[in-house]
Parts: structure tokens; C-alpha cells; sequence
């Protein structure tokens, strides 16, 4: 067969792209069929362009980049000027007299992706051309946090987003051969807000990015902790700044343990640029509680530096508000991290015993989850090894044969 890859994100989109390397790693693994990846990423790697039976189609230019975001910015702002007429159209089951607006602004995506006479195209993250170009597809969906919180994070919500993941979202569950969720909650979530006939949706679970070392040199280590200056100890939370990630409470938890004279340092690392992104409140709050010696800013940081990072931290906490599963946890018990992470449905499935869960929406029960695990040794290894046992219920073997099932079942199709 001839099987095609969607791949769009960039590195500093974080699990996104990594659930994209999984996917392209396991069918690298999947002889006797002929893959084209057709990119817009900057960042495809560069094995796969002499790997024989895969063929890359770069479409990523810096012009092309410009203009997806111009695309962006004025779709966004038709959005927020006439938010009553987006709704309007969804409301009025006219929401796909958008459709031929879609299909012209993706008309260079489309025309590549049906040039290739592809048989089955994967969309590792959700994607209109998936349902308005005509191979097969087999389309991921990361979570339904528009459905789950409908108006509390705008990022999901205003502007349209809700309008436009709903149309997007039910046009896939109706085209879609297959649907890939990231757990049987995800399945859940799109049989029953979709309506998707349950064999179509498929539980594909993250794993955790294949570059961890889990055993870094003493030598590395040292290098690492002193080109990004890191404190002799600290918690660790990698998220782009989007509201739902929650660094606000994080920072009012690390404050609340400062009046208790517990000293906590606090090293994040993500993009700063998001939609809504609350980069500039969370820092107004570290200066506002005189937390700037103790909250550290790295940016997006290399593969290298990673797993040093964990390596050293003393936990992972991630007060997040969506899920249902989310990738550092999976990198955290990897590198031997303990978790503290948000018990919501989903997440909480996700962790099992292998960390402690906290409310995000209460900074007092952050604080103390953080307190409890801090420093002590006996409850970070118990949680380690508990981590390291969750690991071993879904491998990378896993992984590829859940891909192969699906490439197998298409093709008995065609037969």
C-alpha cells in the first residue's frame, strides 16, 4: 500500500511532535509498504529522506509559515469581531457552508496530499484536510477539552474554537476510517460526544520520547546543571503557557510554602507564545510575591538537556487542566522522577498509584503534595519504581502493533 503522514508540528510543540515521531518510529517498523510524508514542520527528521521506501515532501518554507499564521490571525479575528455569527452557523446546522472556504485556503495541502495517489494517510493531530481531501485517513484527536470545559479556557473556546473543533471534530468521526484517542476515556469521550460507531475509535496511548537518557553521565550532568544554571534542588514543570496548564496556582502553591518558610525552586520550560498565553500574569505574579530568585524561565530546551533536567528534579508536578493523558508524566517515570499531578478524570486513570494527585483548582493542596515529596528520599524512590512499573503496560512493541492492526485492516479492505 501506499500510506501517507500529515506531519505538521515543530519541536517546540512538545507531546504533539513526539506523538508524531512515535508514529512515524512504528511504521518505520511496518515492512511492505511505501510511506510519503507530506511536512509542514521545520523540524521532520532528516533520516526519513534516505530511508528507501519513504519519500518526504517538504512543503515548510519561512513564506509558507507566514502565511498559515496571516490565515490565522485574520480567521481568528472574523472570529472575534463576529462571534454571534459563527455561532449562529453552527447552530443552524450551517456550519460546513464553510466548507468551500476550507478547501480553498488548504487547496496546496490538498493537491499535494491527492497527487500522491495515496492509499491511507495518518494525521497524527487533528486536521480539516483529513476529511476534505479524499485518501483514507486515520485521524488522531487529543482531547475534548472544548466539550469538557466549554467557556472556562478561552483557547478552546472563544473566538469560534469551539464552533470550528465541533465541525471539525464530527466531520472526522463521520469520514474517518479510523479515529486514534490517546485512552479508553478519550474513547469514551468520542463515542459518546460524536456518536462514533465505537470500531472506529482506537485507544493509541502516548510513549514517552525515544532521545531520554535515563542514566546520564555524571559528566553531562554537570554540564547541563551549569549552562542552565540549575539550584541544587527543584520541582520541574514543562508546559507552553497556555490558562489550562495552570501555572498560576503553581506559583501561588510555591508562595503558600514561602509563608511556611519552605523554600521551593521552581524551573519551567515551554513556549512563552500561546494563544491567551499567560506567560506575562505568571510573571507578574513571581514579582509580586518576590519570587524571582526562586521561579526560573528556561524557554524551550534542547533533547539533550531534558533529561537532566528530570534526572535532578525533585518532581514533576503538573496541575494541568486537560487531559485525559498527558507525555512528562510518561517522561518523568522514565527518569526515575516522582509525579504530583491533577486529579481530574483521565490524569488521575493515567497516574494510578505512581504519584500523589492534587486539586489544581486549590493551591493549599499543591503546596502540600509538594511539601510531602520534597526532599524525601524514601517516597520519591517508592514513587519511582511505581512509575517505572506503569511504563511496562504499554511499550513501544505495543505501539507498533495497535499501527500495524490498522494498516492491516485497511488493507484486508481493499482486498
Amino acid at each position: 500500500m501506499r500510506i501517507g503522514v500529515y506531519f505538521t508540528p515543530n519541536k517546540e510543540q512538545g507531546g504533539v511532535y513526539q506523538y508524531c515521531l512515535a508514529l512515524l518510529e512504528s511504521l518505520e517498523k511496518i515492512p511492505g509498504h511505501n510511506y510519503t510524508i507530506i511536512s509542514t514542520s521545520k523540524d521532520i527528521p532528516s533520516i526519513y529522506s534516505r530511508l528507501k521506501n519513504f519519500q518526504v515532501i517538504n512543503m515548510y518554507t519561512r513564506t509558507h509559515e507566514i502565511s498559515l499564521k496571516t490565515r490565522d490571525f485574520i480567521s481568528n479575528s472574523l472570529a472575534v469581531m463576529a462571534p454571534k455569527f459563527i455561532n449562529a452557523l453552527f447552530k443552524l446546522n450551517l456550519f460546513g457552508l464553510l466548507t468551500p472556504i476550507y478547501r480553498i485556503t488548504d487547496a496546496p495541502q490538498i493537491k499535494v496530499i491527492e497527487e500522491q495517489n495515496l492509499d491511507l494517510v495518518f494525521y497524527p493531530t487533528s486536521s480539516n484536510l483529513s476529511f476534505l481531501a479524499s485518501p483514507s485517513a486515520v485521524v488522531a484527536i487529543h482531547d475534548f477539552a472544548h466539550r469538557v470545559y466549554p467557556t472556562r479556557f478561552a483557547e478552546v473556546s472563544a473566538g469560534g474554537r469551539w464552533e470550528h473543533r465541533e465541525y471539525g471534530f464530527s466531520s472526522i468521526a463521520r469520514k474517518a476510517f479510523k479515529v486514534l484517542v490517546d485512552s479508553q476515556v478519550g474513547r469514551e469521550d468520542m463515542i459518546n460526544y460524536y456518536h462514533t460507531p465505537p470500531e472506529k475509535v482506537v485507544p493509541l496511548p502516548f510513549l514517552p520520547p525515544s532521545y531520554l537518557d535515563p542514566n546520564p553521565s555524571r559528566q553531562e550532568i554537570a554540564r547541563v546543571k551549569k549552562s542552565l544554571h540549575l539550584p541544587n534542588q527543584y520541582i520541574f514543570y514543562p508546559a507552553k503557557f497556555w490558562p489550562h496548564k495552570n501555572h498560576i496556582n503553581l506559583v501561588k502553591a510555591i508562595h503558600l510554602l514561602n509563608q511556611k518558610k519552605i523554600k521551593v525552586n521552581l524551573i519551567l520550560t515551554g513556549a512563552k507564545e500561546a494563544d491567551f498565553s499567560s506567560f506575562d500574569e505568571v510573571m507578574g505574579l513571581v514579582k509580586q510575591f518576590h519570587l524571582e530568585d526562586q521561579v526560573k524561565f528556561l524557554g524551550y530546551v534542547g533533547s539533550d538537556q531534558i533529561s537532566v533536567i528530570y534526572k535532578l528534579a525533585e518532581a514533576l508536578v503538573m496541575p494541568t487542566y486537560f487531559g485525559p493523558t498527558n507525555i512528562p508524566v510518561l517522561e518523568a517515570w522514565v527518569m526515575g522522577t516522582p509525579v504530583v499531578y491533577s486529579n481530574i478524570r483521565g490524569c488521575r486513570d493515567q497516574l494510578g498509584d505512581a504519584g500523589l494527585l492534587i486539586n489544581p483548582d486549590n493551591p493549599q493542596d499543591i503546596s502540600d503534595k509538594i511539601a510531602k515529596v520534597y526532599g524525601n528520599e524514601k517516597l520519591k524512590r517508592n514513587l519511582a519504581q511505581k512509575g517505572y512499573r506503569r511504563l511496562k503496560i504499554w511499550t513501544p512493541v505495543d505501539f507498533t502493533k495497535r499501527v500495524a492492526s490498522i494498516v492491516q485492516e485497511f488493507a484486508g479492505q481493499m482486498v
